[in-house]
């Protein structure tokens, strides 16, 4: 997948903590320069992913209770499998419960 399209999907999933008003979210990545550029919140982001950067990270200061964090990849098991099972959906699909495939994760 492109990193286009996997910083779109970190952006939709932090625009959704912030519509739905939660409290506390955990973004987490397996890409840990994703992480450090969205953690730099006000440095100019030059990059070919920059304006994504940079909006990300005007909700992220705007929304303190909502973090990004790196996670390294062997240790992120459960969202590999999410990732795997989610190629089944034909749109976005977000989860409140714990679902089958996981339970045993």
């Amino acid at each position: 997948m492109s990193p286009v399209i996997n910083d779109q999907y970190r952006k939709q999933a932090i625009l959704f903590a912030v519509t739905n008003h939660f409290v506390h979210a955990m973004i987490e990545t397996d890409a840990q320069v994703v992480a450090q550029q969205l953690l730099q919140q006000f440095a100019f982001n030059l990059s070919a992913l920059g304006m994504i950067y940079d909006e990300v990270g005007i909700l992220l200061h705007n929304h303190p209770t909502i973090k990004v964090q790196y996670v390294r990849r062997t240790a992120n098991n459960v969202a590999h499998v999410m990732a795997s099972n989610s190629k089944q959906f034909s749109s976005e699909t977000f989860y409140f419960s714990v679902l089958s495939f996981l339970q045993t994760t």
